[in-house]
């Protein structure tokens, strides 16, 4: 368990990274629960900030991972304590696959992508900072 998932003392987000050569698909309904716990602990609604920019996965890890997060007993996407789910993401084919959790089969998640976790920070605080939270 290499990766890190925190609250960020500064802003309502919620960070999750993952190293280079971690293998998350294994993890995938431990860190669902991670997530979900510290999701719970949250006494306003916060960005669910992750960064898998190092995240290799293959077609059916994307599948198993977007199905687990949106559907099922307890989807962490569809959490009632996540303002906005933002990803740091650069591969084309994870891009894509991202775009697909707006759609009908995995109840219209809106989610928001940049290439760089500067920019995303960015995007949350300035997003923060203009929101009732």
């Amino acid at each position: 368990m290499a990766y890190s998932l925190h609250k960020l003392a500064d802003s309502p987000i919620i960070l999750f990274y993952s190293p280079p050569g971690e293998d998350i698909a294994s993890e995938f309904e431990t860190i669902s629960a991670e997530m979900i716990r510290l999701l719970d602990a949250q006494s306003v609604p916060v960005f669910l900030l992750l960064d898998i920019t190092h995240v290799a996965l293959g077609l059916d890890d994307m599948l198993r991972g977007a199905s687990l997060a949106t559907r099922g007993p307890n989807p962490v996407l569809r959490h009632p304590r996540i303002r906005e789910c933002v990803f740091v993401i650069t591969d084309p084919t994870a891009i894509m696959a991202l775009r697909a959790l707006s759609s009908a089969t995995f109840g219209q998640v809106k989610v928001v992508s940049f290439p760089a976790m500067n920019e995303a920070l960015d995007y949350c605080r300035r997003r923060a900072s203009t929101l009732d939270l």
